[in-house]
Formats: C-alpha cells, structure tokens, sequence
C-alpha cells in the first residue's frame, strides 16, 4: 500500500513538472494558461505542484496550446492517466 502511494506521488510530481516545463517554455503564465484550458490560475499551480492531475479534456487542450508532439502527449496522458485524476489533497 505505501508503495503505490509513492509511486502515485513520483508519478504526480513528473506529471507536474512536465506541465511547468511545458508551460515555460510556451512563455504563458499560470493565468494565461488556465483562460485557454477553462480553468484557474489555482488549478494550475495545483498541477504544477502535484496536487492534482488534468482531465482528458484539460489534456487534449494543453495538446493544442503546448504544440506537444504525439511522444510528449501519450506520455502526459499516460502520467495523469496512471493515478487518480481527483485532487490529492
């Protein structure tokens, strides 16, 4: 059981730090980013902190904002699909 809990965390945290790498380098800020997806700037600092992983709506849309290539979004959708897509807090 704490395995899985740690592996749900590794897993958030490079889900995290691919939307903010993502995100930088698109040049947007969190607000910015969250008007195009349809949500807060708050839901994107949870995303960026590992608190919560996007839905597939939300994932299709950062396909298109981030220009993402096909390798980089099977692995976003395989990262946020591997847990829970629910708030972990």
């Amino acid at each position: 059981m704490k395995l899985e809990k740690e592996k749900k965390q590794r897993l958030n945290q490079h889900f995290a730090v691919r939307v903010k790498s993502y995100r930088g380098r698109s040049g947007l800020t969190q607000s910015a980013l969250g008007q195009q997806l349809g949500v807060s700037a708050p839901t994107i600092c949870q995303y960026e902190h590992g608190l919560r992983l996007a839905s597939k709506r939300v994932l299709s849309s950062m396909r298109s904002v981030f220009a993402l290539s096909d390798r980089e979004y099977v692995e976003l959708i395989h990262l946020a699909s591997s847990v829970d897509a629910e708030p972990l807090y």
